[in-house]
């Protein structure tokens, strides 16, 4: 998953002289050579720790908020990634098998109808393509008193211990 984004990592190599080692991470972020394993390094595990002190500390001593989405991924991320591709592949649209008419509130417009999936029959799908692929869902809340926000986290998790997450704010 570390791919599809530069993380903190990826600046110094960017930011840097090793043409090496930007070359490397060059190739890693097109997908055509292995990530470093960076899970063993101190700096990504502190960093990994203290994520929310930092967060906190960046917003109080500057005045701006983070505010946007917050993608974390295990240190090790090659199984559950691996993982989702295949159960990604496997997932089909529900079928429409309902029917629901909006009346029209003006005389001269006719009512209009359309079909649609029920949402359990769609979780139907989608649960059961990833317990296939070894892959939970869990879902938590926690509520943000310094912003005000109650936050979603769902995390998508591997058999293997790897893991994806993401918070929403749900205000």
């Amino acid at each position: 998953m570390r791919r599809y984004f530069i993380g903190g990592s990826d600046a110094g190599i960017i930011m840097g002289t090793d043409e090496a080692a930007l070359f490397r991470l060059w190739r890693e972020k097109r997908g055509e050579a292995e990530p470093e394993d960076l899970s063993a390094n101190l700096v990504v595990q502190l960093g990994v720790v203290t994520e929310a002190l930092n967060r906190r500390w960046f917003e109080r001593n500057t005045g701006q908020v983070v505010t946007a989405v917050q993608r974390r991924v295990s240190l090790s991320d090659r199984r559950v990634a691996s993982a989702l591709a295949k159960a990604q592949s496997e997932l089909i649209n529900p079928e429409k098998s309902l029917i629901a008419t909006i009346r029209s509130p003006f005389p001269r417009e006719s009512d209009r109808t359309f079909r649609y999936a029920s949402l359990s029959t769609g979780l139907d799908i989608v649960r059961k393509t990833l317990g296939k692929h070894e892959i939970a869902t869990v879902q938590t809340t926690a509520i943000d008193m310094d912003a005000g926000l109650i936050r979603l986290t769902t995390v998508l998790a591997h058999s293997s211990g790897e893991w994806v997450s993401s918070d929403w704010p749900a205000s």
